[in-house]
């Protein structure tokens, strides 16, 4: 929080209005430096999640993380096609491992009725493979945790 001192003389108040005016623009700019810095950390958590929970990824999933500025809004994004399997989890496998709070995307487990028999895929390197599915990742979700942890700090920076 500014603090600003006069004495009761115009060169003083004169001043006094500089250090009011110039503290405004501080504030001003504050929001898009906090959406900068916030997008940026919340990046580099969310890459760091990705390869801390062991998912299996060619490097497709962790390349896609990237922020984006919209409308003063700041966003963190996987757009990989397997982002939110990753994140959620699949078939019986997630459904017994699932995500903290799959309400947000109203992820639903096992559509298919696979359960314990699983199903058969063809993978990338154009192999047939079986699985049960697998368990939920939230790298996106302890992003978010991770975030609001900073936000009152960064915010506090942004206005010194």
């Amino acid at each position: 929080m500014l603090t600003i001192k006069l004495k009761l003389n115009t060169d003083s108040i004169n001043q006094a209005l500089k250090e009011a005016k110039a503290y405004q623009k501080k504030v001003e700019q504050a929001p898009q430096k906090l959406i900068e810095y916030l997008t940026a950390q919340g990046v580099e958590i969310a890459k760091m999640n990705v390869s801390d929970m062991n998912a299996y990824d060619s490097g497709e999933l962790y390349n896609s993380i990237h922020a984006e500025q919209k409308s003063g809004v700041g966003y963190v994004i996987a757009d990989a096609a397997h982002a939110a399997f990753v994140c959620f989890g699949t078939g019986i496998v997630g459904k017994n491992n699932q995500h903290p709070n799959i309400a947000i995307a109203g992820w639903k487990y096992d559509v298919n009725d696979h359960g314990e028999l699983g199903w058969w895929y063809i993978g990338r390197d154009g192999r047939a493979h079986w699985t049960k599915g697998m368990p939920s990742r939230p790298y996106m979700y302890n992003t978010a945790q991770q975030l609001r942890q900073i936000v009152i700090p960064a915010a506090k920076e942004a206005l010194k």
